[in-house]
């Protein structure tokens, strides 16, 4: 994992992410939350020898979101 890199509350890691969505934007990208539940996160990495890293989260969304046919919700 990465946690260097993780916000020390939840709160602050709103206010990162919610400026991460507004930056994506303003580069003409819509981005939209996406709930990631640790427990099917760690079942995929495990699955595919990856470690629990941005790249990784990032993948695992993708990969998600391609099943779920796009869709954001749980």
């Amino acid at each position: 994992m990465d946690p260097e890199r993780f916000e020390d509350s939840l709160q602050e890691w709103t206010l990162v992410a919610d400026a991460a969505l507004k930056n994506l934007l303003a580069a003409g990208i819509v981005g939209k939350p996406f709930m990631v539940r640790a427990d099917e996160l760690l079942a995929w990495c495990l699955a595919r020898s990856k470690s629990n890293n941005a790249t990784a989260r990032a993948e695992f969304v993708s990969a998600s979101l391609d099943r779920r046919g796009g869709a954001t919700g749980p």
